[in-house]
């Protein structure tokens, strides 16, 4: 609550400036704790060279969910680089529209993002300046519920529930997913319970957090949210006006991709930034084709700063 306050304070003094303006973060509200605030890095860097990779093809979308920035199981660097490896000049990007697919932020906390994650709402900010040739669309999540207006004003964003869309003649529906969770939808309070204790198990987590993530992902398992999300998004999907080709979700944390012959729609989920995995993304180039692909660095840290 104290933290929400302290956001629309933010918001309401002026804080946070529009995408064209420099990034302005308050001591008050990001440095109550007297850590460091870091500078947020905008030097056009070629990652694909730091990463001895090609640099990608160009794609008309790109999507990425979850990746809960602030939590010390976040991959915030991976998402760095990759969003830089996309990255032709200052204002050209090697894609037309970035979907950010929900759960960006792990919560209204500010004073736990660390270098990489203030890096990533930097980009963020480049994406959506005005001479970009790229747009950037912020789907809600069940963890951005409190932060629309904030994203509206931070990074200068549109923030959607839905967001439906066409690419080489194919029509897609982008929702986070937690709409289709029963135990977030019948029990909102509870739901929230299991992120206080996941908090506390990456407090006392080692330096990879191994604990943290086999949990993350098993609760996800357990419950067996998958059958669920992807039922529900599909079957909301067939009753839209206009012919939906695939749909897209987040929230579960873990990559899949469906086809319902019965319905002719496919079904992705784009993973998540948090695993122990390589974390995941999708792509739609010009023809509409959909892609899931996985982020991979040549070089990886011991610990991952969020």
């Amino acid at each position: 609550m104290q933290h929400k306050i302290e956001a629309e304070m933010a918001i309401a003094r002026g804080w946070y400036l529009s995408p064209s303006e420099p990034l302005a973060v308050p001591r008050r509200l990001a440095d109550h704790r007297r850590s460091r605030i870091l500078p947020i890095e905008t030097t056009v860097i070629d990652m694909s060279s730091v990463l001895n990779t090609e640099p990608p093809e160009y794609t008309h979308t790109l999507i990425i969910s979850d990746v809960h920035l602030g939590s010390k199981v976040s991959r915030a660097r991976e998402l760095f680089h990759l969003l830089k490896s996309y990255r032709i000049s200052k204002h050209k990007w090697r894609f037309s529209q970035l979907v950010l697919l929900g759960d960006i932020f792990d919560d209204l906390n500010f004073t736990r993002l660390r270098k990489h994650a203030w890096q990533v709402v930097g980009t963020l900010r480049e994406i959506t300046d005005e001479e970009s040739n790229a747009n950037v669309v912020w789907v809600l999540g069940n963890h951005d519920e409190l932060l629309s207006q904030l994203m509206a004003h931070l990074v200068g964003v549109k923030v959607f529930e839905e967001y439906e869309w066409e690419v080489g003649g194919k029509k897609f529906l982008a929702m986070h997913g937690h709409q289709f969770d029963r135990w977030v939808i019948n029990y909102p309070t509870l739901s929230k319970f299991p992120s206080w204790i996941y908090d506390m198990i990456q407090k006392f987590d080692g330096p990879k957090q191994r604990v943290s993530r086999y949990v993350k992902e098993k609760s996800k398992t357990w419950l067996r949210i998958n059958e669920e999300v992807a039922a529900g998004i599909v079957a909301y999907a067939s009753k839209k006006r206009r012919h939906i080709d695939a749909v897209f979700c987040g929230h579960t944390h873990i990559e899949e991709e469906i086809e319902f012959k019965e319905k002719s729609i496919r079904y992705f989920n784009t993973g998540c930034w948090t695993g122990k995995d390589s974390p995941t993304y999708i792509t739609i180039a010009p023809s509409g084709d959909v892609t899931l692909q996985h982020q991979i660095e040549t070089e990886t840290p011991a610990r991952q700063s969020a």
